[in-house]
């Protein structure tokens, strides 16, 4: 049986300009399992004028099901919205995204500091809970009314130094669907959990790792660094397993990571491996399976969206017709004649999407085909 594989060649990265339609509506619980170029092409979005004036540089969008409510900064500023997703009213239409207009937080914030907001099971309420930078090591938690703007209770939270300098550049969440804490990360090593309810905060606990690192990223049990140095948690402690690259990680997750300067990392087992996708610098990522291969889908810090495959995959295999008996090949007997038969590709390195196999049973020997 002879085997043809056409196989299309990785790629630079393919770009789709967000214009005044950014592509942080791709943030909405709606499109958390959905390729994002599909929710683009498939979606439209609806935004008023005052949104795209703004130019939201931060987005962190919350709450499950067809209402993600939004908080964004542009300048010195904080401002929440409600993005509505609605399903399409005929077959051949799209979903539509409606993003009402902003209101205006009442809070102390400057466009340099790091914030975070609490995803919570009652996300339909007029509440929401933001965490916000306010000194070096000083973070504020504010109970806020989404409709007013209005802070109804803030609560500081005063992290522990355990060396000169220490300062938080990031605050990111616990992961799950609704957060029980959160993690402040920064120089000097600094690796903080921060157990919190929707009364405050309850305690703090500390993995600070290597004192000359700056932690710059966190998720799935794995911590990236300004350095490019990549932690992953054992249990008590987090330790080093990889340093891929010199560049900056900005996210990170268990099957990879991206940064700065078009940094793109694929974990395959104990390895991260290096790829350079252009040179956007990325923020968010997820990895997808394209027609060109194993790909990663990419948001860049001005909110455009990227294509990047970095592994080949084989996008066909035909077959022709044996003229020998294939006992002596795969110990099925002759594969025409046979009831069943199997077809293993060996792809070690994990550069194959999984196949669409189709017995075509009525057409000539010659093109008698798996595709």
């Amino acid at each position: 049986m002879v085997l043809a594989i056409l196989v299309a060649l990785a790629g630079a990265a393919e770009t789709i300009a967000a214009s005044c339609e950014p592509a942080w509506f791709l943030l909405h619980s709606r499109f958390s399992d959905m390729r994002w170029g599909n929710a683009l092409a498939g979606t439209d979005v609806m935004l008023s004028d005052a949104i795209c004036s703004l130019s939201p540089r931060r987005v962190v969008m919350v709450g499950p099901g067809d209402l993600s409510r939004a908080v964004f900064s542009s300048g010195d500023k904080l401002y929440a919205t409600d993005a509505v997703w609605s399903p399409p009213s005929y077959p051949a239409d799209k979903a539509t995204v409606s993003v009402k207009n902003p209101v205006a937080l009442s809070l102390s914030f400057s466009d340099s500091s790091p914030f975070y907001v609490l995803d919570q099971p009652d996300y339909r309420s007029d509440t929401l809970f933001i965490v916000v930078r306010s000194g070096d090591m000083e973070l504020v938690f504010h109970t806020i009314s989404a409709s007013e703007g209005n802070v109804r209770r803030p609560d500081t939270i005063s992290l522990a130094r355990t060396i000169a300098g220490q300062r938080i550049v990031e605050i990111v969440g616990e992961g799950d669907e609704f957060d029980l804490g959160l993690w402040a990360l920064g120089t000097g090593g600094l690796t903080r959990r921060v157990h919190l309810d929707t009364k405050g905060w309850l305690s703090e606990e500390v993995f600070d790792i290597d004192q000359s690192e700056t932690v710059t990223a966190l998720g799935e049990g794995f911590t990236g660094t300004q350095s490019g140095r990549i932690y992953a948690f054992d249990g008590d402690r987090f330790s080093e397993v990889a340093k891929p690259t010199s560049r900056p990680i900005r996210a990170i997750s268990a099957e990879g990571a991206v940064g700065d300067g078009g940094l793109v990392i694929v974990r395959r087992g104990s390895e991260w491996t290096q790829y350079s996708a252009g040179t956007a610098d990325y923020r968010y990522f997820q990895f997808t399976k394209a027609e060109q291969g194993s790909a990663v889908e990419l948001l860049d810090e001005s909110w455009q969206y990227h294509l990047y495959p970095y592994s080949d995959s084989a996008t066909r295999i035909g077959g022709t017709s044996p003229s020998l008996p294939l006992d002596t090949l795969l110990g099925y007997g002759d594969l025409l004649s046979s009831r069943n038969f199997t077809i293993i590709l060996d792809d070690p390195d994990s550069n194959y999407t999984v196949p669409t196999v189709e017995v075509r049973r009525h057409g000539t020997n010659s093109d008698e085909s798996i595709s």
